[in-house]
């Protein structure tokens, strides 16, 4: 991993850092690395970084069909720290993450790699995912618990409940957003109908909750995200 970054030091030494889980590697950030960008100094053009990326990706993960989902400038703390994050999904016939399991931070000035992170169940998957649920049956259970659902907590005073969409599948990570999922400790990924859903309100946006496709039950979602500004 060190070597692939091209990081001066140890993982072991404070200025790096190297996370395992279930025996993988699944977090590297080289502090060697970090953005010191100055005011007016040049980056690295897209197209190049997006070339370091996919280089990087196949030498960390050399047996994956990994492809490019989604590249863009990233500020970090501070006006001056720039980043390239590129995030990568498999392109393979796959239930696919909801959110790209693989993502990549170059710094924006060299277009060396500062972060790696990779989602832990895509590289140990639970199992063949089992697919009890219809779409239908999916959008129906949204449409019962969600015309029931006090929005107030949520999205403020006013927010009422309008409609579904059509449901997609992923492989999602449960969650306890809007307190539909409650078992504690942490839950691997699982296969679910991703079922967008409009709120009146202040809060009108897209929204979607997350539907076991096993056993149907609401094991979270995730509210509406405006789309990201990349730093100039």
């Amino acid at each position: 991993m060190r070597r692939a970054s091209g990081c001066p030091v140890p993982p072991t030494d404070d200025q790096g850092r190297e996370i395992e889980f279930r025996g993988r590697i699944v977090s590297y950030t080289c502090f060697a690395n970090a953005s010191t960008r100055k005011s007016g100094e040049a980056i690295v053009s897209l197209a190049e970084a997006s070339s370091r990326g996919d280089r990087l990706v196949r030498l960390l993960l050399p047996r994956s069909d990994l492809a490019l989902e989604s590249i863009q400038r990233h500020r970090e703390s501070g006006a001056e720290s720039i980043y390239y994050e590129a995030r990568y999904a498999s392109g393979s016939g796959e239930i696919p993450f909801l959110e790209a399991p693989v993502r990549l931070l170059l710094n924006a000035s060299t277009g060396e790699l500062f972060r790696f992170d990779v989602d832990a169940d895509w590289l140990d998957p639970a199992g063949p995912p089992r697919v009890a649920i219809s779409r239908k049956s999916a959008e129906r259970i949204a449409t019962v618990v969600l015309r029931g659902r006090d929005f107030a907590p949520a999205f403020g005073p006013g927010a009422v409940f309008e409609k579904v969409a059509a449901a997609e599948m992923f492989t999602v990570h449960p969650n306890d957003w809007l307190g539909f999922f409650t078992e504690s400790g942490e839950a691997r990924a699982r296969v679910a109908w991703v079922v967008p859903f409009r709120v009146g309100g202040a809060a009108a946006g897209l929204h979607r909750l997350f539907v076991d496709a096993a056993t149907g039950r609401v094991i979270g979602g995730l509210p509406d995200q405006p789309p990201v500004q990349p730093p100039r």
